[in-house]
């Protein structure tokens, strides 16, 4: 198939199942053990599909990193603007991502793959670059919390690891498999227990 004769609605279907059929295989077998080749096969199309939307394979696999990385910041960004409390703000967000986890396995496996994989150098401040967009906004949250009294913390930098770990464990869990359930439940459990801390509470009070 050319691109030479499409319509432009067919165009951005074609264009939209390179990117999701290039996510999926880049986060089950990494970008060099990844072929433009079995991408192109997975969606139907030929090789030069790939060149005219892309360029070549580095810059599909940006595009699909960008494109993920962006619409997560949309929606943690749109959440922000809400002027929630933190501790509603932060529920929020958990869904937002658990959404994504659910929705998009393929793209959480590329996440982590960027994070933890044998080519993570290759694609360090492509990453990095993005992912710190979304970080900065999450830092804005926390710190309008602080200003407000409605947090304290030690460390920022670390109440944001802390925090972050909220989301990154329930998603490890998922999947690999295990019976954790990525809802507005859980959520709200974990946000209450980080709120609340850990420590045993005066008999009486109620929980």
């Amino acid at each position: 198939m050319s691109s030479e004769g499409l319509e432009v609605g067919e165009k951005g279907a074609i264009r939209a199942r390179l990117l999701s059929e290039a996510c999926r295989l880049f986060a089950l077998k990494g970008f060099s053990a990844t072929s433009i080749r079995e991408i192109t096969q997975a969606v139907g199309v030929t090789n030069p599909m790939v060149y005219y939307y892309f360029g070549n394979k580095e810059d599909l696999f940006l595009a699909v990193l960008e494109e993920a990385t962006e619409a997560v910041n949309a929606g943690v960004a749109a959440i922000s603007a809400q002027d929630k409390p933190f501790d509603e703000a932060l529920v929020a967000l958990i869904l937002l991502y658990f959404g994504l986890i659910k929705e998009s396995p393929d793209v959480a496996r590329l996440f982590l793959y960027l994070q933890y994989g044998h080519e993570r150098l290759r694609f360090k401040d492509a990453f990095n670059d993005l992912h710190d967009k979304g970080k900065a906004m999450w830092r804005g949250l926390l710190l309008r919390g602080i200003e407000r009294g409605e947090v304290s913390v030690a460390d920022v930098d670390l109440a944001l690891l802390q925090i972050f770990g909220l989301i990154h464990m329930p998603m490890l869990l998922f999947l690999s498999g295990e019976p954790v359930s990525l809802d507005v439940k859980t959520a709200r459990v974990l946000v209450k227990q980080l709120m609340d801390g850990v420590r045993p509470r005066p008999i009486g009070v109620e929980v």
